[in-house]
């Protein structure tokens, strides 16, 4: 079976941005659970809008979260 390659760069850029961006957050967070970090990307751009104590809210990290990867899709493009 022959596959064809690729050869849209956009579409190519997306994948690998999508795949590499799946790569950051897995190795974070199990960076984070083995104590080898303190903090978390989310938290880390949670930070720029909220105090660090109001960070682990709920809410506030579900906004970090979102901005993260809003940041990450901006430099990956």
């Amino acid at each position: 079976m022959k596959l064809n390659k690729l050869q849209d760069t956009i579409t190519i850029g997306m994948v690998g941005g999508f795949l590499g961006t799946i790569v950051m957050e897995i190795s974070n967070k199990l960076i984070y659970r083995a104590q080898k970090t303190e903090v978390t990307h989310p938290q880390i751009t949670g930070q720029f809008f909220f105090s660090p104590k109001r960070v682990n809210r709920k809410e506030n990290y579900i906004l970090g979260e979102i901005l993260h990867k809003k940041q990450n899709h901006r430099t990956s493009s």
